[in-house]
């Protein structure tokens, strides 16, 4: 099945919302728990950014 971009862009220009996807099951992962997750990712990003400038670490790119 193929994705029509357009038809994705013109449903989240009216609608504003977006949507989310995940592989968790319910039983693993509830609406509620996935919502409140996403919601703080942007703070173990930040943790993650701010340790990594700390530490001079920068992104290793495997070669293939």
């Amino acid at each position: 099945m193929r994705r029509d971009e357009n038809a994705i862009e013109t449903t989240k220009q009216n609608f504003g919302w977006k949507a989310f996807v995940t592989n968790a099951n319910k039983d693993a992962l509830s609406l509620e728990d996935a919502v409140l997750y996403y919601r703080n990712e942007y703070r173990i990003e930040r943790i993650f950014n701010r340790l990594k400038s700390r530490l001079n670490i920068a992104p290793l790119v495997r070669q293939t």
